[in-house]
């Protein structure tokens, strides 16, 4: 029997753009060729999301690396940012109808920057914010691990006090939830609205 949902954010929740925040650091000048998915996901990008470097050290980085040395923080966090888009309505409809049966969870490999947007923009829905409904919100750069490595999944299972056979795990990213798989999870690969039929039952509109 399912008891617990632990919901990846980007890509699962929060629908993202990387082409725009690409094509937006091209446009500061930002050397094309240094910014592509594999390098966001390594180097400097993947110490900030492990939270082993702070936002002033990645952003210099940015600068130096980039020739941005006219680049102001609040520019460099706003281009940063345009890879976060929304969560859509009926997400947070889907997500207000499983809590009524399950646990649920986040587990995000995020940074600060991203994460402080999302607080801000991302999710408030009808008034409020919707972290509240999550019983326990785990994030890479508050862990210092990263999906898909096996350590932050114990973690959460530590932490949270679950039994992975008790759990569904679900993310759009395969790696991750070959991980989970191994360490007894059921699991679901899923972008966007993808999850929400075959978890909740019915298709959401809003």
């Amino acid at each position: 029997m399912i008891k617990n949902i632990v919901f990846d954010f980007g890509g699962v929740l929060c629908d993202l753009d990387f082409e725009h925040c690409i094509a937006a650091f091209a446009d500061l000048g930002y050397p094309i060729e240094l910014l592509n998915h594999e390098v966001i996901s390594s180097g400097i990008f993947q110490k900030y999301n492990i939270g082993t470097i702070s936002e002033k050290v990645f952003f210099d980085h940015l600068r130096q690396q980039g020739n941005l040395h006219y680049a102001t923080d609040k520019l460099l966090i706003d281009t940063w940012n345009k890879i976060i888009l929304s969560v859509p309505a009926q997400r947070f409809e889907a997500l207000k109808e499983l809590e009524k049966h399950y646990t649920i969870y986040l587990l995000s490999n995020t940074n600060y920057t991203h994460w402080q947007y999302s607080l801000d923009h991302v999710w408030n829905y009808q008034g409020e914010s919707f972290t509240k409904h999550f019983k326990q919100i785990f994030l890479s750069y508050e862990m210092h691990k990263e999906k898909p490595n096996k350590d932050i999944f114990e973690e959460v299972v530590h932490s949270a006090d679950i039994l992975p056979q008790e759990s569904l795990f679900i993310d759009d990213t395969k790696e991750n939830v070959d991980t989970a798989k191994s360490l007894g999870f059921h699991v679901l690969q899923a972008i966007g609205d993808e999850w929400i039929e075959p978890v909740v039952g019915k298709p959401m509109h809003c």
